[in-house]
């Protein structure tokens, strides 16, 4: 990870790779590879989001509910697309 984070979402995804998003510290989202042990950054979420739920889709996308932003429980959700990285 290039930054440390806790309270984050983890997920594995079709491709072999672990999403992992969110959290104290680090409201951005980063894909671990472990076949080359790299991590590469992905798609902004639409908002700082920790607590919160992933889930991996029949689709390949991943749905993203709930949380804590620090000041208030989320009722949102967000998709990550996968294939499109969006």
């Amino acid at each position: 990870m290039s930054t440390p984070r806790f309270q984050h979402i983890a997920a594995l995804l079709p491709s072999g790779k672990i999403l992992v998003a969110g959290g104290i510290s680090a409201p951005f989202s980063e894909a671990y590879d472990p076949t080359s042990h790299t991590w590469t950054p992905v798609t902004k979420f639409p908002t700082f989001v920790l607590q919160n739920t992933a889930t991996l889709l029949s689709s390949d996308k991943v749905l993203v509910t709930g949380g804590f932003n620090g000041w208030d429980q989320l009722s949102s959700c967000a998709i990550y697309n996968t294939p499109t990285n969006t």
